[in-house]
């Protein structure tokens, strides 16, 4: 029962900083009642959502199964991981109508649906998209680098930036 306790004393402040202190009248969740009559069942926009992998075929029925088992989990919604794998060809018509399939599917479950656009990495790579229409971009990159100095006088000559 303590760690019970433990748990939500350090649950609560995450949970309403999270929310910016904002009064969510839709939830009823604008005070600590509020908030511990929703812990057990809470708003879809408060549930998780994790990242659902698409790195097979899919098809609108494996969609339609896999988000209603989803919602019977308990989850809020998914985002949409183009991962490889994937055989419908990413950002095509068909991954496209897939994809409007999908939130209109998570709309009618009540579900939120998002897509987490970075078919494999690095970030922007965009399932080779972006190398196949700019081929150079794949020699170019920007990155962080340590170098270490005595003085601000050795900084002379570097373009630095706060």
């Amino acid at each position: 029962m303590l760690r019970n306790k433990q748990f939500l004393i350090l649950l609560i402040p995450i949970f309403l900083i999270s929310c910016n202190h904002q009064v969510n009248k839709e939830s009823g969740i604008n005070n600590l009642d509020g908030l511990l009559t929703q812990l057990p069942d809470p708003p879809v926009d408060y549930r998780t959502a994790p990242l659902w992998d698409w790195n097979e075929k899919i098809n609108e029925e494996d969609i339609a199964f896999q988000l209603q088992k989803f919602k019977e989990g308990g989850l809020g919604g998914v985002f949409i991981h183009p991962r490889p794998g994937l055989v419908t060809d990413y950002l095509s018509d068909d991954w496209n109508k897939l994809y409007k399939y999908t939130v209109e599917k998570g709309k009618e479950l009540g579900m939120k649906v998002w897509i987490y656009d970075e078919n494999s990495y690095p970030s922007g790579f965009a399932g080779g998209h972006v190398q196949d229409r700019f081929p150079d971009s794949f020699q170019n990159g920007s990155g962080l680098g340590l170098l270490k100095i005595s003085s601000l006088s050795d900084t002379s000559g570097l373009n630095l930036r706060v």
